[in-house]
């Protein structure tokens, strides 16, 4: 699908392309012309496919979302390689939420009820909330030999996140995103519980000389422990790739290398496990053209 450039002449660092998404009805009718496609390509197309399946998954796209055999690009989880942004974006938009909170029930107090806070987080993780975020291409800027797009990595993006003024079109394999960051938000608000989240909250913007409408509230949610989202999984940021609160920090970097590792090695096993299943295509389609080419002479006989 075409991408439209839309420069940004006050700050050129900042240019984005043009934020489309897709149609529930153009998503599905666009996988399933891709299946078909796909039974029917020939080895020289599928090679061109692959490859571009091999540089996506470079950039940092999910296996799920290049699976082309299975739909498991509709499920309503959110895929591995994608959580870390999903858990920051979340953490920005929660602290964002107990801001105008306070703003709307303690405005002098700045303290909430246990009821305004286990209400407000529940309605906070609500699908409607979540539909202006979605997978991207991000952008780098211009070609300067023939002006087009320089992509860059598959990301996450919304409003105010580090991606949202270098996106791409939202070009996501399903219109699930909603849900899947909704089904994630109750998980994470779940495991870390709604009054240890605000009152890291207010620890962390306590003394800020910044607007506290941001905060580090993602190094509680993503960067907490071996199992935490952007530890556990691959994390892309180039902005953030380690947590700024002082404990949390300290537990980091005692198991930096080990978690470096991991995603090392699980990163191999995917891409292993790429090849073998584009392998396994390739021989069914090799197969297609020698059964086709060998028809004419069966009827002949």
């Amino acid at each position: 699908m075409a991408r439209e450039f839309i420069p940004n002449e006050e700050d050129p660092t900042k240019n984005a392309l043009n934020y489309n998404m897709k149609t529930i009805k153009q998503t599905k009718m666009e996988k399933e012309a891709q299946k078909n496609f796909m039974l029917k390509a020939t080895p020289e197309e599928l090679k061109i496919i692959f490859e571009d399946h091999r540089k996506d998954f470079e950039l940092g796209q999910d296996l799920a979302l290049l699976d082309d055999t299975t739909d498991l690009a509709n499920m309503p989880v959110m895929m591995k390689s994608h959580r870390c942004d999903a858990c920051r974006l979340i953490a920005l938009y929660l602290g964002r939420e107990f801001w105008r909170l306070e703003e709307v029930y303690s405005r002098y107090s700045r303290k909430l009820s246990e009821d305004i806070l286990y209400d407000g987080l529940e309605e906070f993780c609500k699908v409607k909330n979540w539909e202006r975020v979605g997978l991207t291409q991000t952008a780098l800027g211009l070609s300067k030999t023939d002006g087009k797009p320089i992509l860059d990595e598959w990301r996450l993006t919304g409003p105010g996140f580090e991606t949202w003024d270098i996106r791409g079109e939202v070009t996501a394999t399903s219109q699930l995103w909603p849900t899947r960051f909704s089904k994630m938000c109750m998980e994470l608000v779940e495991t870390h519980g709604e009054e240890e989240l605000y009152r890291f909250w207010k620890d962390v913007t306590a003394d800020s000389s910044e607007e506290p409408i941001t905060s580090d509230l993602d190094d509680m949610f993503c960067f907490r422990g071996k199992n935490a989202e952007c530890n556990r999984f691959r994390n892309p940021s180039k902005v953030k790739q380690q947590p700024k609160t002082k404990e949390i920090l300290e537990e980091y970097k005692s198991f930096e290398k080990e978690i470096n590792d991991r995603r090392k090695k699980e990163k191999q096993r995917d891409y292993e496990n790429m090849i073998k299943e584009q392998e396994r295509l390739m021989e069914l389609a090799i197969e297609r053209e020698r059964a086709k080419a060998e028809a004419p002479q069966k009827e002949e006989l």
